[in-house]
């Protein structure tokens, strides 16, 4: 596969970025990584006749431990990510799960918010920012707006992002005390077939908040509160009333058509591995 023709623009800022989005409009697209990028316009997918160069922009990048949780630019790489001694000391389920992304080439190129700003609905950080309730931090029409994840993907390969916006970063709270988030993945093929990731609280043993988010299987990230289904409970009570909710979420959650799993086999592994991660939460979360 040969890679079409293109021209790249190298802006000095995200200011300049910005203005070069809009002026190119359709014609162009924002380039960090370029992994999967590059990829789509090899295939025929995606026609950039220009790439507005992100990666040398200051602006987009670093990983900062602020009051009450950390801040990641959007040129960070997984990589990055994955042996930042601030993310694993606060938030080690995110190191972990950047550590699962597909193989350290990838790794040491792809960058957190060209994996959010692509879209695809096999994402593990989009699933695991979610269940932490993360905030993407964009530049829209020249002003700094916050999102959800589920805000900001609209679909498969589909953002809010008009020509001229840019995502700036994320914002991830720090696990508030008494707290575990857990991600689990089931992949069979070359993605996961299903993202799960939950996040527990519990008080004097009991659980006091709990949400869960799934992935790989839907059009995009659903997001779940669970709190006042699962509040008071511990053990035995819990984990039988974790099995039906997940029983429910199951055969109710929208499905991605022509995948090479079965839709009956997809909605057992959300089955199983939702109730799995909030069983592992409640157990991190008492520990």
């Amino acid at each position: 596969m040969k890679l079409p023709q293109f021209e790249l623009h190298r802006p000095n800022s995200v200011d300049g970025a910005s203005q070069l989005l809009t002026e190119l409009g359709d014609d162009a697209s924002a380039y960090s990584g370029g992994t999967e990028l590059l990829l789509a316009m090899k295939l025929g997918l995606i026609k950039s006749r220009h790439l507005v160069d992100l990666k040398p922009l200051a602006e987009l990048r670093g990983i900062e431990l602020r009051p009450g949780g950390v801040w990641i630019g959007a040129g960070v790489t997984h990589r990055e990510i994955e042996s930042s001694p601030a993310i694993r000391a606060v938030l080690p389920p995110l190191a972990g799960m950047a550590s699962q992304i597909a193989n350290v080439r990838v790794r040491a190129i792809g960058t957190i918010g060209g994996n959010l700003c692509f879209a695809d609905p096999n994402s593990d950080p989009a699933t695991l920012l979610s269940a932490l309730g993360a905030r993407l931090r964009a530049r829209v029409n020249g002003e700094s707006v916050e999102f959800s994840p589920e805000e900001f993907i609209e679909g498969p390969y589909q953002t809010l992002l008009r020509p001229g916006d840019l995502l700036l970063g994320v914002w991830i709270p720090a696990l508030p005390a008494g707290s575990a988030a857990v991600h689990l993945r089931m992949k069979i093929h070359e993605r996961p077939s299903v993202t799960v990731a939950a996040l527990v609280g519990v008080t004097r043993g009991e659980v006091v908040a709990a949400r869960l988010a799934v992935g790989s299987v839907g059009p995009k990230v659903l997001q779940v509160e669970l709190g006042e289904e699962l509040r008071g409970l511990s053990g035995v009570g819990f984990s039988t009333r974790v099995r039906s909710l997940m029983a429910l979420l199951a055969g109710s959650i929208p499905l991605l058509p022509e995948r090479p799993e079965s839709p009956e086999y997809q909605r057992h592994l959300v089955r199983l591995l939702g109730a799995r991660a909030l069983e592992a939460g409640l157990e991190g979360a008492r520990n």
